[in-house]
């Protein structure tokens, strides 16, 4: 016999009542905020500062017409083998720091994402182990 999850607790409570307020409830409704929950509580926090939280949801919210770049990683002689563009999380950091609507965290997560993408780890350790090398050397 199949047990029922939590789910199924939750369906079978009554349905909230509809709000029939006023037409500015409705907007609301229709329009998400222009950050999430998460980083408004930790703006109110002091974690994040105001200027931060803007230039992350201006980098957001910017043209995506420019293509991500590829790399290549170089063999295990440390040179590609079809001459291709060899992967340094540096400079592809400092790639993305360069763009003047990306704020600098932004342009972190950028570079860590090229080293996912980048990547030739088969096991979740490896990754592991790639990124965190990827993160001391932005640190460095």
């Amino acid at each position: 016999m199949w047990r029922r999850s939590a789910s199924f607790v939750l369906d079978r409570q009554p349905n909230p009542p509809d709000r029939a307020g006023a037409p500015s409830d409705m907007t609301e409704l229709r329009q998400p905020p222009a950050s999430s929950a998460y980083y408004q509580t930790r703006a109110e926090h002091h974690t994040v500062t105001s200027d931060w939280l803007a230039q992350a949801q201006a980098a957001t919210s910017s043209d995506r017409t420019q293509p991500i770049r590829q790399f290549k990683l170089p063999e295990a002689d440390g040179v590609c083998s079809d001459g291709a563009t060899t992967f340094s999380v540096i400079e592809e950091f400092n790639y993305w720091r360069k763009k003047p609507d990306l704020a600098e965290a932004v342009a972190a997560i950028m570079a860590l994402a090229s080293v996912i993408r980048s990547s030739k780890a088969t096991t979740m350790m490896e990754l592991e182990i790639e990124l965190k090398k990827a993160v001391d050397s932005l640190k460095a």
